[in-house]
């Protein structure tokens, strides 16, 4: 009988062995093996796209920048992008900027579609890297900071595959709240940064959404102005007029709020830059009486400023 018993337990433990080997295998049919992502390098896919002899010939052999991005998708080969400027000896400037995206068509064959822009945005602008979209794309984005915008917006470039068009398209967006800032990619996200302003864009359902937060900044000047808009959009100041300050004090002017501002500006008088501090000015015994403006474009309506109280 104890002998039965034994046997009956060996007889389990290898059926359940056998089971828990097979269980992989199993597993593998039920599930779908997942597809390898496509790599090449932009050698490669200047190769078999001939795009770099196409460029030579468009930009008349100006200097050409290649990058390559995911555009479709990792499952997919990958979209090799080229940039150029078109330079005017008559004008003695970069008059626009030449765009060329070679997207795949199939990827068993080498089979490319080829989508091309003359931009008017100026060169020069160059490739700073790409984010990946919710559906494993990648989206390429363009630093075109060199050329802000009339506005004093940071414009960057990004390039996306059109799917119901079958190949590619770009959109230009600038900046809502920062002037002249810095442009860069940090967790798969557009950071903006101006002196004041810190502006983050996120790429969620198919657009960028931005989200602006002010820098926490030294308020130990003797005289602090802030400034914000009103309903009309009109700028506001909380203290206008003759200011009670003598030669030696400072003056700080402060959002209080992160504001769209088209090209700011604080002018005139004899006030001496503080270097060490954002938007603040020393006063000099020159610039007592003397009048300052502050306002934006197109500076018709800018508010004023008198130094010292007499």
């Amino acid at each position: 009988m104890r002998k039965i018993v034994i046997m009956l337990a060996l007889l389990l433990l290898a059926g359940c062995s056998a089971e828990s080997a097979d269980a992989p295998k199993n597993q593998e049919k039920k599930g779908e093996t997942p597809a390898k992502t496509i790599e090449y390098t932009v050698d490669e896919l200047k190769e078999v796209t001939g795009l770099d002899e196409m460029m030579e010939e468009e930009c008349e052999g100006f200097y050409s920048q290649f990058e390559q991005a995911n555009l479709r998708g990792e499952k997919h080969k990958p979209s090799l992008m080229a940039i150029c400027g078109i330079y005017s000896s008559e004008n003695g400037a970069w008059e626009k900027t030449y765009l060329k995206i070679a997207d795949p068509y199939d990827d068993g064959e080498d089979a490319w579609i080829f989508t091309e822009v003359g931009m008017t945005i100026a060169h020069p602008i160059s490739f700073i890297g790409n984010i990946k979209t919710e559906d494993g794309k990648e989206i390429a984005i363009l630093n075109t900071t060199e050329n802000d915008s009339n506005s004093g917006a940071v414009q960057f470039l990004y390039i996306y595959y059109d799917e119901d068009n079958v190949s590619s398209g770009y959109e230009v967006v600038p900046s809502e709240n920062t002037i002249y800032g810095n442009l860069r990619i940090e967790d798969n996200k557009i950071i903006v940064d101006d002196k004041v302003v810190t502006e983050t864009f996120t790429y969620k359902d198919g657009k960028f959404v931005s989200k602006a937060e002010l820098k926490e900044l030294a308020n130990t000047a003797e005289k602090i102005i802030y400034y914000d808009k009103d309903e009309n959009g009109s700028l506001v100041f909380s203290e206008v007029g003759a200011l009670d300050v003598q030669p030696g004090d400072r003056i700080s002017f402060r959002r209080k709020r992160p504001l769209q501002l088209d090209k700011f500006q604080i002018r005139g008088g004899s006030l001496e830059l503080d270097t060490e501090d954002v938007e603040t000015f020393i006063v000099t015994e020159e610039s007592m009486g003397t009048t300052i403006v502050a306002g934006e474009y197109p500076f018709y309506d800018m508010t004023e400023f008198t130094i010292g109280r007499w």
